[in-house]
């Protein structure tokens, strides 16, 4: 599947979420390491992700959607997932998965508060 493909996917999403009234929020895609036996960068090209990230930040800006950052805190300074968070080199394992759910649960306390605000702000009148 092309980054192009990838993209107008998100941006399908967005767009009946946003039809129904539905808060956005995406996450970014996380970094994947070849610290393991399986070098996991030949299936997941680096360069890919950051550019999908890269795409999902910004267009999260244009569109006023939460852009929730998984992979700023998870990657290393070779742009690959920190060993200690993946024993995969793919998937979370318990530590990573403790520092998503910080990061997860301030999204959608902020999501929350925007839809609280949206809420007040439609049904008030004057």
């Amino acid at each position: 599947m092309t980054l192009e493909m990838i993209t107008g996917n998100y941006a399908s999403m967005a767009e009946l979420a946003r039809a129904n009234d539905i808060q956005v929020i995406f996450a970014s895609v996380l970094p994947v390491h070849d610290y393991g036996s399986v070098k996991q960068s030949e299936f997941r090209s680096p360069i890919k992700i950051r550019a999908l990230n890269d795409w999902l930040q910004q267009y999260c800006i244009q569109h006023q959607h939460i852009y929730l950052d998984y992979y700023s805190t998870l990657v290393n300074d070779q742009t690959m997932l920190r060993a200690e968070v993946s024993d995969d080199g793919v998937h979370p394992n318990d530590q990573g998965y403790r520092m998503m759910t910080l990061l997860a649960e301030n999204a959608i306390a902020n999501a929350l508060t925007i839809n609280s605000i949206y809420n007040l702000t439609s049904t008030t009148s004057i």
